[in-house]
Formats: structure tokens, C-alpha cells, sequence
């Protein structure tokens, strides 16, 4: 890591070699290759199913199911892709990682979906919660969701967010951050470190707001099955 924070893969041969750095690097590739390869076809698995099913596409829940499992799969395929995507030396300048095979263009790329990724896929986790609570809990029918919910649920997080993990691309905030492209500043682009900071809390808010949405959905469903319990106890 040099005095700006940036993380810099060298696996070479200098000095005798580092043995456990370039085993660490080496294991951690392939698990996360692994881990993105699992959940790729997991989710290509659910996207199928759903697809092929005319039932299931005519149901609001699949259909939020369909969203995370389509924006999982994008991500999880650049997972896949690791430092094949990341910028070889002479592009970078300072990244010597024998398994570095791309360029910026491709690390904009990869960056792009994965950042894609983190944001939507949380708040469809989200969107999923909230509808529980609101067909268990709030006893919406299903035509009532689909009107009333889940219609500006795609409407607001496909294309703002969309939109949102583009605007890096400009200020070439897209870099190698570990085994992939992220977020992060290099002073090789003359990336700023406010524009890397302030797409990473976009991330940190997306991730925040989520996980307050789901635990505040699920302890509302808690609480009336609670009540539910209680009354036919009493009756």
C-alpha cells in the first residue's frame, strides 16, 4: 500500500520472490472467482426459471425477484472476469500483477457493473422485504402491489442507478481495488480523492438505507404475527 492508501498487487520475482503474498493473492482470486461463478449461474438459473414460467412473470414478487437475480448475475460475471479486467502495466504504471490482463477501458467496465451491483442489488433486497410486509402484514392483494409499489420500485432504482454508476466513469473513478475494479482514487489517472470518497458513501447510503429498510419491515411483520398470536389466544 503506498502513503495514499492505493492498493498495489505486486507479485513479481524481485528479491527472491514474495512466497506468501503471492499464494494470499492466489487464493483470494480464486475464491472470489469461485464465489462470482456460483452466483452467476445461481442467478441465471432463477432468471430462467422465471422467464420460461408464465405464472411466475405474472406474479410482483418474482418479478422483484427477477431484478436482483438480473443485476447479480451482471456483477457477479465481472467477479468472474477478477484481474483479467484490471489494467496491465503499461497501462497503469504502477500495477506489476502477473494476471493482469485489460486496460482501463475494460476495469470501466467492470467496475461499472459491479458498482451497478452493490447499489440496486441491496435495494431490491429491500423491495423484496417491504412486499412481506406489505401482501403479510398490511394485507395488500397482489394487483394492489403491483399498482401501487412494485411498478416504482423498477421505475426508480433501474435507470437512477444506472445513471448514477455512469457519472465514475467520467471522473475515472473506476479502479483496480483488490481483486477487482471499484470505486477508489489513483493518482495514475489523476482520479481526486473527493470524487472516489463520494461515490463510495452513494455505495455506504444504498447499503445503510437498505439494511434499515429490511430490518424495519421484518420487525413490523414480527410484531403483527405477535399481535395476531396474541388476539386468537385471548378469542
Amino acid at each position: 500500500i503506498n502513503k495514499k492508501g492505493l492498493i498495489m498487487m505486486r507479485i513479481t520475482e524481485d528479491n527472491g520472490g514474495d512466497v506468501w503474498h503471492a499464494w494470499y493473492w492466489s487464493i483470494t482470486i480464486t475464491v472470489s472467482r469461485y464465489a462470482g461463478l456460483l452466483s452467476f449461474f445461481g442467478s441465471s438459473w432463477i432468471l430462467a426459471e422465471i422467464l420460461l414460467d408464465r405464472k411466475k412473470r405474472g406474479m410482483c414478487y418474482h418479478r422483484i425477484v427477477f431484478g436482483l437475480s438480473f443485476f447479480d448475475m451482471l456483477s457477479s460475471f465481472w467477479y468472474i472476469m477478477g484481474p483479467l479486467a484490471q489494467p496491465r502495466p503499461e497501462y497503469s504504471g504502477i500495477w506489476s500483477a502477473s494476471s493482469n490482463y485489460g486496460t482501463y477501458a475494460t476495469c470501466d467496465a467492470s467496475g461499472y457493473f459491479i458498482y451497478l451491483g452493490s447499489l440496486t442489488i441491496p435495494l431490491y433486497n429491500a423491495a423484496l422485504s417491504m412486499y412481506y410486509y406489505l401482501s403479510i402484514s398490511a394485507s395488500w392483494s397482489e394487483e394492489r402491489i403491483k399498482k401501487k409499489f412494485e411498478r416504482f420500485v423498477h421505475v426508480l432504482i433501474i435507470p437512477t442507478l444506472a445513471i448514477i454508476a455512469i457519472i465514475p466513469i467520467f471522473f475515472k473513478s473506476y479502479n483496480p481495488w483488490y481483486n477487482h475494479c471499484f470505486v477508489t482514487f489513483n493518482p495514475a489517472r489523476n482520479t481526486t480523492e473527493t470524487s472516489a470518497i463520494i461515490f463510495f458513501l452513494l455505495f455506504a447510503v444504498s447499503l445503510f438505507l437498505s439494511s434499515f429498510i429490511i430490518g424495519s419491515s421484518q420487525i413490523c411483520i414480527s410484531q403483527g404475527k405477535n399481535k395476531q398470536l396474541t388476539s386468537s389466544l385471548q378469542d
